[in-house]
């Protein structure tokens, strides 16, 4: 964790107990008031992934987000037998319900990254059909995390991580969307 134990913290610990195929060890950290633009100097990437990616990545979905202050950024580390010296896989965890004034300016983000990595954009929509009735821009918060997963033996993907709103929605914040280059 090379910014520190105040800065960088293990969330978690995981075990994949399954019959998989090649099962997996994963150790989640907590990047606390980082920018998009250092988010690369956290990564350890699979070899062979040029860390920029993840920058790039990091701030497409964050736009120009000064810190991910509110909620920090989540590395995931996979380890295997398949590589005994290094992860083997790499995901970044991007919050997007925060740096975002409403779920419109998230999906916006969300479907041009699945664009970027050659998948269905059209996957977000049919996902938030099923989720709710209302419209995007009328709250934010239900696509909560979008991020991008890499490995040694397979092309990076990305996933859209969808946050029920069982209890209430929370009203969009107010912003100049022109300014933000998300004009409507």
């Amino acid at each position: 964790m090379p910014r520190g134990p105040d800065r960088d913290e293990i969330l978690f610990f995981a075990l994949d107990l399954g019959s998989w195929h090649t099962p997996r060890v994963k150790v989640y950290v907590a990047h606390h008031d980082i920018t998009a633009a250092e988010a690369h100097t956290v990564s350890h990437l699979p070899p062979g992934e040029p860390a920029e990616r993840v920058g790039e990545f990091c701030g497409v979905v964050a736009g120009d987000a000064e810190h991910f202050a509110h909620r920090p950024l989540v590395s995931c580390l996979s380890y295997t037998e398949r590589d005994r010296t290094r992860p083997s896989g790499y995901t970044v965890h991007v919050p997007v319900r925060d740096p975002t004034p409403d779920d419109e300016v998230a999906r916006d983000r969300a479907t041009a990254v699945l664009r970027r990595h050659g998948m269905d954009p059209g996957a977000v929509d049919s996902a938030w059909a099923a989720m709710t009735s209302r419209r995007p821009r009328d709250g934010v918060g239900l696509i909560a995390y979008v991020s991008l997963v890499q490995s040694t033996w397979q092309p990076p993907r990305v996933n859209v991580y969808f946050s029920p709103e069982a209890y209430a929605v929370r009203p969009p914040r107010a912003t100049n969307r022109v300014q933000e280059g998300w004009a409507r």
